[in-house]
């Protein structure tokens, strides 16, 4: 008896594991000090493909503020035509608006790809053709796939140009197990947990 319920437990635990395996916790902390006026950013990197991340934002002093999250290309973007009013969470991969003072909000949302990859076409090579006694210099192209990956930036923008003073803020991003893996997860313990009463049912029928 002890040794079923022994295994059991195991295969439990293997499919609790092969259930969250694909997702690697993750913690970041930062602390905000934000001028009026004022937008500040900080810099992390997913492990993953379409990996769920976790917000809580919490607005100790002033706002009230605007915070989204953008990749790499898309801050590169913003910051440079930095809009004159906050609305770039409009583009960002997700965000939330006019967080007030003494608020701690919650927020999520996927990130991905962990890695960009660039192809590049490449032209280079010359051909000369002779046609009847004519030298003719022709260019032919040559497409050369170059590809080449490097981890994805994302940032977390605290945009507190809408404030009538500092703000200081502080967010904590934690990657997570979301509610489908966790709903997959207690399927999963479930289903064998049917399994082996089934079984044990089974074994108690003299038939």
């Amino acid at each position: 008896m002890k040794k079923n319920s022994s295994l059991v437990a195991l295969v439990l635990i293997v499919i609790v594991l092969a259930s969250v395996t694909s997702v690697k916790a993750e913690k970041f902390e930062w602390d905000y000090n934000v001028n009026t006026g004022a937008s500040s950013s900080r810099e992390f990197f997913v492990t993953k493909d379409n990996q769920f991340i976790q917000l809580t934002v919490e607005v100790h002093q002033g706002g009230p503020i605007n915070i989204f999250v953008f990749n790499n290309q898309t801050f590169l973007d913003w910051n440079d035509g930095f809009p004159a009013t906050p609305d770039g969470f409009v583009i960002a991969l997700f965000g939330e608006a006019n967080i007030t003072e003494g608020t701690k909000i919650t927020i999520d949302g996927y990130l991905g790809p962990a890695f960009n990859y660039t192809v590049e076409s490449i032209s280079i090579g010359e051909e000369t053709n002779t046609y009847n006694g004519t030298e003719t210099l022709t260019t032919t192209l040559y497409n050369v796939r170059t590809t080449s990956n490097y981890q994805e930036a994302y940032y977390v923008i605290v945009d507190n140009r809408s404030g009538d003073r500092p703000a200081i803020v502080s967010v904590t991003a934690v990657s997570t197990v979301d509610a489908a893996n966790i709903v997959s997860a207690l399927g999963g313990i479930i289903l064998v947990a049917l399994v082996f009463s089934k079984r044990k049912k089974w074994k108690k029928s003299p038939f």
